[in-house]
């Protein structure tokens, strides 16, 4: 009998190597600037400039993964008083 493929589970068992200050970071720049989706801001600006500030930064779907994880971090900084 041949074994049915999981598609939801993950491809890559590999540990995100981003921290939760980094990812927070990454999504409040986004924020602040004129970009108006999270994509061309990643592709155009994130991945290729700040590349001392990032040295293990990854792939666009990877950070869409660390975000969902992340992300309420992010809610308690930007309603924090």
């Amino acid at each position: 009998m041949e074994k049915i493929p999981n598609f939801f589970r993950c491809q890559s068992n590999k540990p995100f190597r981003l921290s939760v200050s980094e990812v927070t970071t990454i999504e409040i720049s986004f924020h602040q600037s004129g970009y108006r989706d999270f994509k061309t801001h990643y592709i155009h600006f994130v991945y290729c400039y700040p590349i001392n500030e990032f040295p293990e930064l990854c792939s666009y779907t990877r950070m869409l993964k660390l975000m969902v994880r992340c992300s309420g971090s992010a809610l308690l900084l930007l309603h924090s008083p």
